[in-house]
């Protein structure tokens, strides 16, 4: 098999693609023996806001597009933080 730098993922030999992932798994398990005040799960959410650069990614250059990342970034951003703090 040739030089995993020079080749495509898909001709990558086994040993190299497993030390790749091997990098990134998870670790050890974060489970605490006993959860507080009773609870039986926790909830972790995301958000991804990359807002304005997805029209730069490729290239481009709509102002119109870059507005609606902006809008993401001025009003989805505290509106999500201001979910994530209310009581339900």
């Amino acid at each position: 098999m040739s030089d995993p730098q020079s080749s495509e993922p898909w001709q990558w030999g086994e040993a190299h693609w497993r030390n790749l992932v091997d990098q990134v798994r998870a670790g050890r398990r974060y489970r605490p023996a006993r959860w507080r005040d009773g609870a039986r799960c926790a909830v972790a959410l995301s958000f991804d806001s990359d807002h304005e650069t997805n029209e730069l990614r490729e290239g481009g250059k709509s102002i119109g597009r870059m507005s609606w990342g902006q809008y993401g970034n001025r009003v989805g951003v505290p509106r999500s933080r201001r979910c994530s703090t209310a009581t339900v």
